[in-house]
């Protein structure tokens, strides 16, 4: 997992490659993409706390994710 900038509670977070942080930013790969027009919100101001799976959308106020986590996502468009 790549951050760019830093991260903290990084002791509890469990990522397959390792975190790195300090990362560049990247070019958005999605720049040229169209997607579907925006249709009122799925969530706002999601937290993942514990073990859930959630599934696409439009999550107004963007996602947060609590340190020791596990949240599944649905194949979609976030």
């Amino acid at each position: 997992m790549g951050v760019v900038g830093g991260i903290s509670g990084s002791d509890n977070i469990a990522a397959l490659q390792g975190i790195k942080t300090g990362a560049g930013p990247v070019t958005d790969p999605y720049a040229k993409d169209a997607f579907p027009d925006f249709s009122g919100c799925a969530q706002r101001n999601y937290v993942g706390k514990e073990t859930e799976t959630i599934s696409a959308g439009v999550y107004c106020g963007g996602m947060k994710f609590n340190a020791g986590a596990n949240v599944t996502l649905n194949p979609g468009i976030y």
